[in-house]
Formats: structure tokens, sequence, C-alpha cells
């Protein structure tokens, strides 16, 4: 089944989530998705709509490392073909270090993209009257449970290796090939306190605070923590 696709990326402005993110220690990109299906009768005609809205820290988005797979998961549920997402991960982070180098986003903490995707879906029916909007709607900006953040496994990066689980050992010993937190993207140092999300991924534990009382998302691999 053959489907057109048209894309559009823009910026956005807003003060409110600015105002909101004012105290994060490090810059963001609020990346909001629009993915519409619509009838090849009528382009006004929304058969279903997925709705994403997700924040990402801004070094680490544009890091070559890490940003492809980002902009990738942001797609995880649209089932859209392989060669339509190597198309739009170029333009999204084109667009996004352009924006990222723009002089009006100087000095500040949140640049919001907003990526609208129009699919038309090919015509098998010409009675599309039946058709019932579905809503996927997931506005992910929500923070994270108390509870949850202050049961999260912590430990000291040089502890003494002989008191710890073998578990936890191993994860220590894993942090010896990549000593970086991947929200601040600064080398973890030994005496930093790091926190252990539930799917295995590790950050010091104050970027992991920081980014749980906005998010309840991890900024990897977007496991949900309880909200």
């Amino acid at each position: 089944m053959v489907y057109n696709y048209c894309i559009k990326i823009r910026q956005e402005a807003d003060n409110r989530l600015e105002k909101l993110c004012s105290w994060f220690p490090y810059d963001i990109f609020n990346i909001e998705l629009d993915f519409l299906y619509v009838s090849p009768l009528n382009l006004d005609t929304t058969l279903k709509t997925i709705h994403q809205s997700v924040i990402y820290p801004r070094r680490m988005f544009l890091s070559r490392d890490y940003g492809p797979n980002m902009v990738l998961s942001l797609f995880a549920d649209t089932d859209a073909p392989l060669d339509f997402l190597r198309t739009i991960l170029h333009d999204i982070l084109v667009y996004a270090f352009e924006a990222d180098a723009d002089s009006v986003n100087l000095g500040r903490k949140v640049i919001k993209l907003i990526v609208e995707v129009l699919v038309v879906e090919p015509d098998e029916d010409d009675d599309y009257d039946q058709a019932v909007d579905v809503s996927l709607s997931k506005l992910n900006f929500k923070p994270a449970s108390r509870s949850s953040i202050r049961t999260l496994k912590r430990v000291k990066l040089g502890d003494d290796g002989a008191l710890l689980p073998l578990k936890k050992r191993r994860k220590l010993d894993c942090l010896s090939s990549k000593k970086q937190c991947t929200i601040c993207l600064d080398e973890f140092c030994d005496g930093e306190e790091l926190v252990w999300m539930p799917c295995g991924h590790v950050y010091h534990n104050h970027c992991l605070v920081t980014w749980l009382e906005t998010s309840h998302l991890c900024p990897l691999c977007r496991f949900q923590m309880p909200s």
C-alpha cells in the first residue's frame, strides 16, 4: 500500500514553556509531532491523528551519538516506512542545528519545533462517511511521581566494589567505557552520586531528578516512570 507524505517543520515561540523551564541547568528542545492520516477525497477529513510532545536536552539531541535515535523514537507508533524515516531524520536534525545557531534563539532555554506530517491514504473505498476519528494523543510533558523518583537506585561512583552487590558492581564496571551523563554530557567523576532508571540507563542523580520533575520519560529510550 503506497502513501503520500507531506512534511512541514517550523519553529514556534512558547513563552509559557520558557518560563516553566527557566530553572533547568541545561537548554532543551521541545519537539511536537502531529502525524495526520487524511482522506484522499477530502484533505480536511482526518482519519487518524498521532500527537507527541517531548522534551530533549539540546546538546544531546544535536550530538551524533544520540540525536538520530531520539528522532526515530518520535515515530515509533506511526508505522512509517524506512525511506520516509531516513528523509525526515535528516530534515529534522538539519532544522534543529539551524534553529540552535539562529540568533533569534540566543539565550533561550527552550527551542520549540513543530513537525507536521500529512499522510494521504490510498483511495480504496469511496465510502469515507464510516471513518471514525481516532485520537492517539500522547502529551508526554508530565512529571514522574515523587515516590517513584525516591525509590530509584543510587550509588556513588568510586564506592568500594567489594561492598556492592554483584549486579551493581557490573553496572559500575560498564561505566568505564562510557563515563558520561547523557543529560548534561559531562563526564562522571569519582564521588558523584549516580542513579539508575528501571530501564538500565545511568545519569547524574541531580540531572535525572531535575529531568523527572518535568518529564516522566527516560531521556534516551522513553521508558515511562509512574506519573
